[in-house]
């Protein structure tokens, strides 16, 4: 990846891979605000390329990369550490096996994170709360994506709900079957199926929990030029004007002889479909008036970039609100990544393949590793996998989320998925620290664990041990040699000494 010392210190760039536009957003920061600089916009429409089969069609492909290398042109001399992509929904949808990302990510020179639609969420409501402060309202923030539209509930700074619908403007487009023959009926039908995936969000129950309702996106912000245009209100989005623009599509019959202002000639295909998701929205949640902002997911992503220079410490608070939520022994966690780390420094040989860093990777996995005790102690390893991979994480990536849960599902026991493991580019070296500490201090005393020596050579793994300690310690050298059966049945030698 693109690790220049050139860097531009107060600039920073997101990159936005989109459903239907991709978005290039550079700014400056001075502090207290952010300074427009450049911004790309293309509509690529992505989704349209996703196959039955999760795969991108080739045409689709040419021209996201063909963009992607245009915008990483544009990046040149921007450290990584000023420089955020994202990937949202289509990406999300796409296989990760197909090749796609790594192409994305060579053209751009820069990693791309997918994130959640959790996440998202998250992003955008930090945007838009640096232009809405309002510490005594709380706010209803609604961004209608191509791919999925994210709902929150929040307070001042604080967002207290976040939401995902799997339903944007150009999925359901492509759902009801294009912008031609737009009738009253399609219109109808529609509604009937954004009403049916609003209604299994968590928000549905809380869905009038607000004071003021904001719109933030590309979609809310075209919706209300053009009611602006056509002198039906002179600010954001009423009901009354949606009524009117919706009763123009449906007799229009075909979105491309809708007489209306001010539209985007690349968002005609998808705003019948965009007035729909929004009219429902404004029927469940008794909206009668939508101020719509100019900030957004972009913005809130600038935002972090500029504050929170380095990831990690937005890791680290997720890490720790987890830890603490579950009841985790730190002290013990702190142990086992620390055993752990010691080991895989020892080992020889290390992968040159991995593409995640195995030392982060371990010290995740341990502080986590327990938190499915909170379900059940038997095969608390799966419980405990299962949530850091449905868990809303901030800070980490699809991929590391991912990872840890492997990590973590992998810790004791048979092992599982090593097939998974290798392809997101996990060092086997590091599970195997990592399984060895847990072992090392599964009693939880405060005795003096070994040193041990690993080597490595292709698929064999040696670790030696002092005589001496081996001999005061025939439990443990049971559970080793029950570790060394596990390796064995996954294809790996597992040799030990002492």
């Amino acid at each position: 990846m693109n690790d220049s010392t050139a860097s531009i210190p107060r600039q920073f760039a997101v990159v936005d891979i989109g459903s239907n536009s991709f978005h290039l957003v550079i700014a400056e920061y001075d502090g207290t605000k952010l300074k427009y600089l450049d911004h790309v916009r293309e509509a690529v429409q992505l989704a349209k390329g996703i196959r039955a089969d999760k795969t991108l069609a080739e045409s689709y492909q040419e021209h996201a990369l063909d963009l992607l290398n245009r915008i990483g042109e544009r990046l040149r001399g921007f450290h990584t550490e000023n420089v955020r992509v994202i990937g949202t929904s289509a990406l999300r949808r796409i296989r990760q096996d197909t090749g796609f990302i790594a192409k994305a990510e060579s053209a751009l020179g820069f990693p791309i994170d997918i994130i959640s639609g959790l996440e998202e969420a998250r992003y955008i409501y930090a945007g838009v709360s640096h232009v809405y402060h309002l510490q005594q309202q709380r706010k209803l923030v609604i961004d209608i994506g191509g791919g999925s539209t994210e709902m929150v509930l929040g307070q001042g700074a604080v967002p207290h709900l976040l939401d995902s619908m799997e339903v944007g403007n150009l999925s359901l487009a492509d759902k009801m079957g294009g912008y031609e023959n737009y009738s009253r009926e399609v219109f109808e039908e529609s509604v009937r199926e954004v009403r049916k995936a609003f209604g299994r969000t968590r928000l549905y129950e809380r869905r009038k929990e607000w004071d003021v309702a904001i719109g933030a996106s590309g979609t809310m912000r075209n919706i209300a030029t053009v009611l602006k245009n056509m002198d039906l209100n002179a600010t954001g989005i009423t009901r009354k004007g949606l009524e009117t623009l919706i009763d123009i599509v449906t007799r229009a019959g075909d979105a491309r002889e809708m007489q209306v202002h001010g539209l985007n000639p690349d968002r005609v295909a998808t705003f019948p479909s965009a007035l729909a998701i929004l009219a429902t929205l404004f029927d469940e949640c008794n909206i009668t008036h939508m101020q719509v902002s100019h900030y957004g997911v972009r913005e809130g992503l600038l935002y972090d970039l500029a504050k929170v220079r380095h990831h990690y410490a937005r890791k680290d608070e997720t890490l720790t609100q987890m830890m603490d939520f579950y009841g985790v022994d730190k002290a013990l966690a702190s142990r086992i990544a620390d055993y752990a780390l010691a080991c895989y420094s020892r080992i020889e040989n290390k992968s040159k393949k991995a593409s995640l860093p195995s030392d982060m990777l371990i010290r995740w996995a341990a502080n986590l590793h327990e938190i499915g005790k909170s379900i059940a102690f038997s095969a608390y390893h799966k419980h405990s996998a299962y949530i850091i991979r449905h868990a809303n994480m901030p800070g980490f990536t699809k991929d590391e989320q991912e990872a840890i849960s492997l990590m973590v599902l992998n810790h004791r026991k048979s092992l599982k998925s090593l097939g998974e493991m290798k392809q997101l580019g996990i060092d086997y070296g590091a599970l195997l620290a990592l399984r060895l500490a847990y072992y090392m201090t599964r009693f939880r005393t405060h005795d003096t664990l070994p040193i041990v020596m690993i080597s490595r050579r292709k698929k064999t793994f040696t670790l030696e041990f002092d005589t001496g300690w081996t001999q005061k310690n025939l439990f443990a050298l049971g559970d080793l040699d029950r570790e060394r059966r596990y390796w064995e049945s996954a294809g790996i030698e597992y040799d030990i000494r002492y």
